[in-house]
């Protein structure tokens, strides 16, 4: 397994702020019993850009592939971990970093219940690890990562290119960095007019989460050796509609 280690100390003090216990469990219900659409909505994309990472995970039944869900949340990906068989017999280390310590008990019943429905319920291949952290100040060393998975994340930590970087950091060569996210529309006017009058509303109420992001701008300039993407509309989700994703490469 990949060492977790101790986070930047001057990031930790500038972005894991304190947090509101009783607010952090309530968010969480809430995410776990209310994205059911939003997931079906998604889960052929997500499937597809699954195949692709693990596709580029190292091959081999002796071989540890070490995955980072960076805002792992109630890991509503947990399938994908299992979904067609797509271990492919090499032996899983996902890592889960999340600021909301209320996550963690979703998060372990949803892996359970994916191992059950798809991985035959012999998990003993997959291990899961969750440790408290955030995106900008991550507990990994340098170039540790096989893959690192984000998705509706970005949107809610407190600096995109602080997180990006922290990201790129803990990939190994050639590693990738799969993302999946909601931005503020470039194709509807009006849609983003609403996004930017509500955003200061949705950042108070929904655990920091900005409707008017540019991520794809952010990860497009941070350096990474190619990037794939595309941006697209989900009809009748609203202010999160619009959307972005793909696989960017070290």
């Amino acid at each position: 397994m990949t060492a977790i280690v101790d986070a930047d100390p001057v990031l930790l003090a500038e972005f894991d702020r304190q947090r509101n216990a009783k607010q952090d469990v309530l968010f969480a219900k809430g995410m776990n019993g209310g994205m059911g659409g939003y997931e079906s909505a998604v889960a052929a994309r997500k499937n597809d850009l699954f195949e692709d990472v693990f596709a580029s995970l190292p091959k081999g039944s002796n071989v540890e592939a070490t995955v980072v869900e960076v805002g792992m949340g109630t890991f509503p990906n947990a399938r994908y971990y299992f979904d067609g068989g797509r271990r492919g017999g090499r032996k899983l280390d996902i890592v889960g970093v999340d600021p909301n310590d209320a996550m963690e008990s979703f998060a372990r019943s949803n892996l359970a219940k994916a191992n059950e429905a798809f991985g035959g319920g012999g998990g003993e291949d997959a291990s899961l690890r969750i440790v408290h952290g955030v995106a900008e100040a991550l507990p990994l060393k340098d170039n540790s990562a096989d893959a690192v998975v984000c998705t509706l994340t970005l949107c809610s930590v407190l600096d995109q290119v602080a997180a990006v970087s922290e990201i790129k950091r803990i990939l190994k060569p050639g590693a990738p960095f799969m993302f999946i996210e909601h931005v503020l529309s470039e194709d509807d006017p009006r849609l983003a007019a609403q996004q930017i009058s509500l955003n200061g509303m949705q950042v108070a109420m929904a655990d920091g989460c900005h409707l008017d992001r540019k991520t794809l701008d952010v990860i497009d300039a941070a350096g990474f050796a190619s990037v794939r993407s595309e941006r697209f509309t989900l009809p009748g989700f609203g202010l999160i509609s619009s959307q972005v994703a793909g696989i960017a490469i070290v």
